[in-house]
């Protein structure tokens, strides 16, 4: 057997393949599992973590491990060794298995056996599965015993579990910390099985008197074994240790430090050395001034660079943490001292000038680290020490390209940033330097100098002018290489230039950057710079950048999205040349600027796609649109203050209301309008900001700037204008919450302060309303407008994904299909939860906690008089659960009381390590229909107050009505079901029979043989079509007339929906002239079973197979199929279901299908295959042209001797009343209402359908997807569109002759009378001969 199906559902699925569910996946690889092969069954093991991924949901991971769990049951030990490779890498899904007894104890039957790597691998797999099964009797006991084991392989194998079961286990770890030791001090035991037990004593931590008694232990061994690898293990054991317990950890640095500064040997002092670092990162506030100053000492008298700089290390670590501030504070009766003259910064002076790189990097980190934590005035010579050291290192790493020259010098200038930010008085000083070594540093270094210069000047920005000079005489000599650091140093240097540039870009700076760009810049360095430009608010330059790359792209999402942002930077540039005071030209560039943005909009949807939908970019630029018209409208409404003054009746009106503001008239009214619009814009700003999960800290700050902004103008409104006396911006939120890091935020905060202050001095001086306030309000308006938006990093690029997929159980069977719950019970909904992240999870923020809100609304209920408690109407519950290995699960335990159909709805929100909740989604929703119980009628606990015994009878005259009703559908479908099976059993071994009786014919004349067998067909298809006639299921026809091509060769595709398309097709095409008895079929090979089967299959139908293991040879056995029949037997129109199957099974997969390949999204009919219908125009096309299906333009020799082949594609779209499809049941029954079917016909000459399989999917797919816009328009109107040329559509009733239909019928029964006394009478003279 070949696995091919199932790596190709676990990767992405192929172009025109369709994606298996979880449950076809898992029997793929059972399928490899139970094969004879060998390879076979390794590889469907080893695809299991694939699986697990795609599908983690515990109850497929059950299955898997106990198919798992058999195989390495009875399979061999490599396949043992298969599946505990599987487990390891599984291990986060172990907590998922539902059955773990089961599935241990398949497991552990191994163990019994007699081959010692297959014990030795099952204490490995118990090993792995220790997480789940801490508390194991069985297995704690053969660890134990497997530990004497004289297998070597076992051994190692019992020590690996004993550890595994030691961390999880406080009663294992407590029993087995005895023969630990006995092992450890025996002396029969060797000494490289000594060092692999010592490890295991790092997991007595679980109670203070066995991490004691290890430790004792550990102190025992050091002492007793002196040897280098014991030393070395049972050092680092004694760290691992006392970390994991959190005690002694003070004197497991004294201990450190003692081997450091006392034993002579190098490979103890390293391991020292590392084992302190490890303290130093996880245990700082432990170590005190005595540590610091031993290690100090150890340093200077060290003549080793290798451990000198392990030391170096350890005290970079702690020089960022308290232990520095604890180091450098007086002890008790104790003078302080100089920093300058302690032992750290004598050695850290003396590590700045070394000659190892890394040695001076970890100096100059000490010296920056001091120079922050101590007093300003305590280290004023030593801030002139450590810029000089960082200059010297600055000067030796910028023209040295190697790694370790680069990482020096992305230390230095790191501690470099953050020292300025601590003493910004030595920020010119060294700006000046760092610009200075831009000219002779090599590409690496200038663009790490370059990013601490931008971080320099965005923390000060008075530095810029100063060095906007310098970085435009850099950029204009940049060499013209297109090597990777050169394309990175671009815009590196261009970020530079806008963070320097305090306005927009002068016409000076453009002219330097932009020969440049066209020189030497590819398009990808040319949109990081418009990219850089349009975050720091350049729109202008931004815009012709994105301009020039819009046809440079291939694919038109890339066109959109850049012109998008085109057209958003246009709209930004527009707002840059307001001016105080000048209302008109505000409204004007806000015009112009909504303009732009409305086509940036358009191009921003056009851009998105099911892969990456730009949710957050959309719903940004829909607020800032809407911000834009709410300013507007405000300065409109202020100036309508001048313009349409209030009437002369005002001040009356104010006085007879009490209400000051009515003095002014409408505009009162227009501003509370504003005000509230502002508010909701706020509101919808917040919602954005709690959706935006995955967005960085840059990206948030901006949102809730814009936030904050609305909320000043509504304030403003308010405090100016509305209610001065109790306006409060606490009741909007703190407007100063945003700290400020970039250029932008501290402009806004600027002009908020600003506003802040003119509102106040306004408020206190002038009664409202006049001009002054409404002036206020627009240059309020206007200041904000006058600072250019930027967009952040998450509108560009989002760095971190983080998304949740839920499940439901119970789940209903189909989409649509409600799930059924007694009124008398609850309803248990168990909701799942996967949290799948990105490349780099947890960027920004993590995951704490999933807050889960369960929510059933009541949408309908079957009985209109019943009275529903308002309590009953909607019940909410919400839990919070923390996953784990990004899983979790929780229980609602749900009431539906009231008879009806309930909606319930799981939503979906996350809660950082913060506590703040973030509104991620998703939804999850399913219908819940719990019935109304028959005796309500009748038991007067559920009638209403005012029943009546009258009305009760007039509710009863309905229901024994309905049964009635029933009841005679019951005796119908009897009777017709009756009359069909007589039907069926004359019919058709009469068209059988005369068959056989015609056979001479068709020897002698094979074409009037293969006629009268068409003529009987389409008899046997009539008879199926009145079936559905006389139970009033009628077609009304649409679209082209398919009569005018009747007797020419035609492929018909059909959408398919249920069993009835079929019926349908068979009544419709009745009245196709010689259609019906000339056509071949494609269907299923279920049918050939049916009691048609046998007459399709004489007819030459064609069964085909369905699924990916028989699709290649279905192909081969269809074209064999077609050059047999087609010609030999006057086929002439062939009828096939492209979609492969029903509708309500398909459209699920076909969805997700789509989805993952940027296909459209299709409701109403699925994505079609390919295979069937290239294999029949390949076949019985004419011949091709350039790709193309040819014409028939040949000469009359060529058609007198070969056939045509096919000249038209028939497009046939069924649609049924209220998308409800007939099946085969309903043609039997009659049980449904009379109904009329459409069928739409679209005719297409075979010439313009492409043969090659691209051209040909596009053009299937495109079919497909104008059937889907037929039948969303006809389940909205009742009607289909009308034709391309056509005003209104019109549409034509199909009708039957019954009077044709019952000679039909006659000549059926009439035919199997005759055929019944003719077998009658052969056979009765046949027994007369033996008798």
């Amino acid at each position: 057997m070949s696995l091919s199906t199932a790596r190709s559902f676990l990767s992405e699925a192929g172009y025109g393949e369709q994606e298996l569910d979880a449950n076809s996946a898992l029997m793929e690889l059972d399928k490899g599992l139970r094969s004879c092969k060998l390879g076979e069954q390794c590889e469907a093991v080893v695809l299991f973590p694939k699986l697990f991924q795609k599908y983690p949901f515990p109850i497929l991971i059950n299955s898997a491990f106990l198919k798992l769990a058999d195989i390495f049951r009875l399979g061999n030990n490599f396949l043992r060794l298969c599946v505990l490779k599987v487990t390891q890498q599984s291990e986060k899904h172990l907590e998922k298995i539902l059955n773990v007894d089961e599935f241990v104890k398949r497991v552990f039957s191994v163990i019994h056996s007699n081959d010692p790597v297959a014990r030795a691998i099952t204490l490995r797999m118990l090993g792995s599965l220790a997480s789940i099964i801490p508390e194991r009797k069985n297995a704690h006991h053969s660890i134990r015993q497997s530990l004497d084991s004289h297998d070597n392989v076992e051994v190692e194998a019992a020590i690996f579990a004993a550890a595994s079961f030691s961390s999880h286990s406080k009663d294992f770890a407590a029993g087995i910390c005895n023969k630990i030791s006995e092992m450890i001090q025996g002396l029969a035991t060797p000494v490289e099985l000594k060092l692999k037990l010592i490890p295991m004593l790092q997991y007595m931590h679980h109670d203070a008197a066995l991490a004691s008694r290890s430790r004792e232990l550990l102190q025992e061994l050091v002492s007793s074994y002196p040897s280098t690898p014991m030393v070395i293990v049972t050092l680092h054991t004694f760290t691992q240790l006392s970390l994991s317990a959190l005690i002694h950890i003070p004197k497991q640095i004294d201990l450190l430090l003692q081997y450091l500064k006392e034993d002579p040997r190098k490979a103890v002092k390293k391991l020292a050395i590392q084992d302190l670092k490890l303290l130093a990162k996880k245990a700082p506030h432990m170590w005190s001034k005595k540590n610091i100053q031993t290690l100090c000492e150890s340093a200077l008298s060290t003549p080793y660079d290798g451990l000198k700089l392990g030391m170096a290390s350890v005290l970079s670590t702690l020089s960022g943490t308290i232990a520095i501030k604890q180091y450098f504070s007086p002890t008790t009766g104790e003078s302080p001292q100089s920093p300058h003259l302690t032992d750290i910064v004598k050695l850290a002076q003396d590590c700045c000038y070394h000659s190892n790189l890394a040695v001076a990097a970890h100096g100059i980190t000490v010296l920056a680290n001091i120079t922050i934590s101590c007093p300003e005035k305590d280290v004023v010579q030593l801030e002139q020490d450590t810029v000089m050291g960082m200059k010297s290192l600055l000067l030796l790493c910028s023209q040295d390209d190697n790694a370790s020259a680069q990482t020096t010098l992305k230390t230095v200038l790191v501690c470099l940033v953050r020292m300025l930010r601590a003493r910004p008085l030595l920020s010119q000083m060294c700006v000046e330097f760092l610009l200075a070594q831009l000219h002779h540093s090599c590409d690496s270094a200038c663009i790490a100098i370059c990013h601490a210069l931008a971080a320099i000047v965005t923390q000060l920005p008075v530095l810029g002018e100063s060095m906007l000079g310098n970085l435009l005489e850099l950029y204009s000599s940049a060499t013209h290489r297109s090597s990777d650091k050169q394309q990175e140093l671009l815009v590196c240097l261009a970020t530079v230039v806008f963070v320097a540039s305090q306005a927009s870009l002068s016409a000076e700076v453009k002219a330097v950057i932009r020969p440049q760009l066209e020189a030497s810049a590819n398009g990808w360095t040319v949109y990081r710079i418009a990219r850089q430009a349009s975050r720091m608010g350049c729109h202008e330059f931004s815009g012709e950048l994105y301009q020039s790359l819009r046809t440079r792209v291939a694919s038109e999402h890339f066109y959109f999205w850049l012109n998008a942002l085109m057209e958003f930077s246009q709209a930004e540039h527009c707002l840059t040349g307001l001016t105080d005071r000048d209302y008109s030209g505000a409204i004007s560039a806000i015009t112009d600027a909504l303009q732009s943005y409305q086509k940036g909009f358009t191009s921003l949807t056009a851009a998105s796609t099911p892969l990456s939908p730009l949710t957050f970019q959309c719903e940004f630029v829909k607020l800032r649109i809407d911000t834009l018209q709410a300013l507007a409208q405000l300065i409109c409404t202020c100036n309508s203050l001048k313009t349409s003054p209030p009437p002369a009746i005002a001040a009356s009106m104010a006085l007879s209301s009490g209400s000051e503001l009515q003095r002014c008239g409408r505009i009162s009214q227009q501003m509370k309008l504003s005000m509230d619009e502002f508010r909701s814009l706020a509101s919808r700003y917040a919602d954005l900001y709690q959706s935006s999960f995955d967005a960085d800290s840059a990206t948030l700050r901006n949102v809730e700037l814009q936030q904050q902004s609305c909320l000043l103008i509504s304030y403003v409104i308010e405090a100016l204008i509305l209610d001065p006396q109790t306006a409060s911006l606490q009741d909007f939120g703190p407007l100063s919450s945003v700290q400020t890091e970039s250029k932008y935020e501290r402009r806004m905060q600027s002009v908020f302060n600003l506003v802040l202050e003119e509102v106040e001095s306004l408020s206190r001086k002038h009664p409202p309303v006049s001009y002054l306030h409404t002036g206020c309000l627009c240059d309020a308006v206007i200041a904000l407008l006058k600072v250019p938006l930027s967009f952040q990093r998450h509108f560009f690029q989002k760095l971190q994904s983080t998304s949740i997929k839920l499940a439901l159980s119970p789940s209903p069977r189909t989409p649509n299909e409600p799930i059924p719950v007694q009124n008398t019970q609850q309803l248990t909904l168990k909701v799942e939860g996967v949290i799948q992240h990105g490349t780099t999870p947890g960027l920004f923020r993590k995951i704490h906690s999933v807050c889960l809100n369960a929510s059933a609304t009541l949408q309908s209920k079957p009985t209109p008089d019943f009275k529903v408690p308002l309590e009953s109407r909607a019940n909410e519950i919400e839990q919070r659960v923390e996953p784990h290995n990004d899983y979790f699960s929780t229980q609602f335990l749900l009431n539906f009381s009231v008879p009806g159909n309930h909606s319930v709805t799981v939503e979906a929100c996350v809660v950082d390590e913060c506590g703040v909740q973030w509104k991620t989604g998703p939804k999850s929703t399913c219908v819940v229909f719990s019935p109304a119980p028959f005796s309500w009628l009748l038991s007067p606990f559920h009638r209403p107050a005012d029943f009546a015994p009258t009305r009760a009878c007039s509710r009863m005259a309905p229901l024994v009505e309905e049964l009635r009703r029933l009841g005679w559908i019951l005796i119908k479908a009897l009777l017709r079901f009756t009359f069909m099976f007589i039907n069926n059993c004359v019919a058709i071994p009469s068209y059988c029979l005369y068959l056989i009786v015609l056979q001479p014919l068709r020897m002698v004349n094979s074409s009037a043989f293969w006629h009268i067998e068409g003529v009987m067909f389409r008899w046997l298809l009539a008879m199926v079509a009145s079936w559905g006639w006389c139970a009033g299921y009628t077609v009304t026809e649409w679209g082209d007339d398919v009569k005018q091509i009747s007797e020419e060769e035609a492929m018909v595709i059909v959408n398919h929906q249920a069993t009835g398309d079929v019926c349908t097709l068979m009544m419709c095409l009745q009245d196709k002239g010689t259609v019906v008895r000339k056509m071949m079929w494609l269907m299923d090979h279920v049918f050939k079973y049916t009691n048609f089967g046998l007459v399709s299959l004489i007819h030459g139908d064609f069964f085909i197979r369905q699924g990916k293991a028989h699709r290649d040879k279905q192909l081969i056995y269809l074209k064999s199929h077609l050059d047999k029949y087609y010609y030999s037997r006057d086929r002439k129109w062939i009828v096939l279901f492209p979609e492969g199957g029903f509708l309500r099974k398909r459209r699920e997969t076909s969805q997700s299908f789509a989805k993952k390949n940027d296909l459209p999204h299709l409701t109403h009919v699925t994505l079609p295959r390919l295979g069937a219908t290239q294999v029949i125009l390949k076949t019985l096309g004419p011949q091709q042209e350039n790709g193309m299906l040819g014409n028939d333009a040949g000469s009359l020799a060529q058609k007198d001797s070969k056939p045509r082949g096919l000249q038209w594609v028939v497009d046939v779209t069924i649609a049924y009343p209220e998308a409800k499809p007939m099946d085969i049941q309903t043609w039997i029954f009659g049980y449904r209402s009379p109904t009329v079917t459409h069928v739409h016909y679209r005719l297409y000459p075979v010439r313009e359908v492409p043969v090659e399989t691209e051209a040909l999917t596009d053009w299937l797919y495109q079919r497909f997807v104008e059937k889907e816009e037929l039948l969303a328009h006809f389940y909205q109107t009742g009607v289909f569109p009308p034709s391309k040329g056509q005003n209104k559509a019109e549409s034509r009733a199909m009708t039957l002759d019954f009077a044709w239909l019952c000679a039909v019928q006659s000549f059926a029964f009439i035919s199997g009378y005759m055929w019944y006394s003719v077998l009658q009478y052969v056979y009765c003279w046949f027994c007369s001969l033996l008798w």
